[in-house]
């Protein structure tokens, strides 16, 4: 896994591009979940009628594009709440550390 940009350098460029294309206007919270919804589902669509997750090497490049689609709209929402997304999952690990499922 390479280094990646970080969260705000990131950020700022999906907001200028977004403010480029005028779409501003549609990304309230409700509008941002639902594409995440959506786009979560276009991962599901690589996986329909297998019964196995071995992808190939075209298929991950496909997945993966998936992928950032749905991180895409999880930064724009994380932009509306004034949060990074790391320190949502930090927060969430600590919680899930003291919690137990029965699996």
């Amino acid at each position: 896994m390479n280094k990646s940009p970080e969260f705000e350098e990131v950020l700022q460029e999906l907001l200028a591009f977004r403010d480029s294309k005028n779409w501003k206007q549609y990304h309230t919270l409700e509008n941002l979940t639902k594409s995440v919804s959506i786009e979560s589902a276009e991962m599901l669509e690589h996986f329909q009628w297998t019964s196995t997750s071995n992808l190939t090497d075209k298929e991950k490049d496909a997945y993966k594009l998936e992928v950032a689609d749905v991180l895409t709209y999880i930064y724009y929402i994380c932009n509306e709440l004034d949060v990074a997304p790391n320190e949502l999952v930090q927060k969430k690990l600590e919680i899930n550390k003291h919690r137990s499922w029965s699996i």
